[in-house]
């Protein structure tokens, strides 16, 4: 099962880390259900070809198959495709299965109710975690969520049109708003503890920002490998010669470490004939990337009619793009002020921007209060990949159990 998913340093699914589905995993006979209608039939055949596994029981988990964020992706889209049925990816939490996918698409007028929330792991006695992952979907935290202590409720949040078919170029302060909402509908009132990743950081630091002038309390802030908003950084001339040469040196000495982190075991063992079919087939990855961009370039240029507005004008494989751009936009124009109160930042060792936003990536110069810095092993960006979530995971808890654990002293 892959834990969790490896990301960019920008908050991006990075496709190369993802290893290759497991064609050979076998059910168990005990609980092995075959397809009972054509529905099942289709499903069970959209499944096979997604996750490369034959054969699948109707009663199977997506999760328990290997399934993850990207190839959830596929596989809605095929549904979309040959089914004609458009569903969110969210509904996956509640309908992991071919069985319980089936019994909602036959139900003609069935309409999953389309949040920025989505309950990853609901369940617990502990106070829950809200989290925000920038660009990702809620999907992408299954996982990790699972690493968390049993009793930790886990809530992520995500850009409403992820699922959705309008296309909402919205601001970081709405976004923010638009997410306290939903986080009220769980949790009135109280002491809030809120988290985000990569543009997620900068959003869950707004929403922080409001919920303090609204007199509310926010008991942890933990960013996680995220920058500070672009306006808040060192006045520096990016377009200087000195800049550029310092800036890419550090790129390419990230590049480097990240390079050798995933392709060196491909690259320095094998035969001559697998090295160049592996480069080959990362070439083509670029490509297929590149063009899928340019598409979400030119929708974004566009200007859609009305009936295109309501339309779904891109498929899910590409509403990713879609949302790392208008976030990027987001960002940019975003004016943070300075926060009341402490952050937490939980960062990779290796980053590749530090050397001119210092060890708290910006941070500190947004608060009055401290920076407490959990300093992770790993690269930039890839805080969530197996090796390194393990690790975030305890640190998040200690964080989390540290708060339960004032708040108990100071009621007595």
């Amino acid at each position: 099962i892959l834990e969790v998913l490896p990301l960019t340093p920008n908050g991006k699914l990075d496709r190369r880390a993802l290893p290759a589905p497991d064609s050979t995993r076998q059910e168990s006979p005990e609980t092995f259900s075959t397809p009972r209608d054509e529905l099942e039939q289709q499903l069970t055949q959209i499944w096979s070809q997604v996750l490369k596994i034959q054969p699948i029981s109707i009663n199977s988990n997506f999760f328990d198959l290997g399934g993850h964020s990207l190839l959830a992706v596929q596989l809605f889209s095929q549904i979309e495709k040959q089914l004609n049925k458009n569903l969110p990816l969210a509904a996956l939490f509640q309908y992991p299965t071919i069985e319980e996918l089936a019994q909602i698409i036959r139900q003609k007028g069935w309409v999953e109710p389309r949040s920025s929330l989505i309950a990853v792991k609901p369940n617990g006695s502990k106070k829950p975690f809200f989290f925000h992952g920038g660009s990702a979907d809620a999907l992408s935290w299954a996982r990790f969520a699972q690493l968390l202590d049993k009793e930790q409720p886990f809530y992520a949040l995500q850009r409403p049109d992820l699922d959705g078919k309008e296309v909402t170029e919205i601001s970081v302060e709405g976004l923010a708003e638009l997410c306290l909402k939903e986080i009220r509908t769980i949790q009135p009132n109280g002491l809030y503890s809120l988290g985000g990743h990569c543009f997620g950081g900068t959003v869950a630091f707004e929403m922080a920002q409001q919920l303090i002038s609204q007199g509310e309390q926010v008991d942890l802030l933990a960013l996680f490998d995220a920058y500070s908003p672009r306006q808040s950084q060192p006045q520096i001339n990016r377009n200087s010669l000195y800049f550029r040469l310092r800036s890419n040196f550090h790129k390419f000495d990230y590049w480097l470490s990240k390079t050798y982190y995933y392709h060196g075991q491909k690259l320095f063992s094998g035969g001559l004939l697998e090295k160049l079919e592996y480069l080959l087939e990362k070439i083509q990855q670029k490509t297929s990337a590149k063009q899928k961009r340019q598409i979400v370039h030119q929708q974004l240029n566009s200007q859609p009619s009305p009936e295109q507005k309501t339309a779904d004008t891109l498929p899910h494989e590409l509403r990713y793009l879609r949302a790392e751009e208008v976030n990027r936009e987001a960002s940019i124009n975003y004016k943070p002020q300075v926060y009341p109160g402490k952050i937490t930042l939980l960062r990779a060792k290796k980053q590749f921007a530090d050397w001119y936003l210092g060890e708290f990536l910006g941070w500190d110069k947004l608060t009055s209060k401290d920076v407490e810095k959990y300093e992770i092993p790993g690269l930039a960006g890839n805080l969530f990949n197996q090796a390194s979530a393990p690790l975030l995971a305890k640190e998040l808890q200690v964080c989390l159990d540290g708060l339960v654990t004032d708040k108990i002293k100071f009621d007595r």
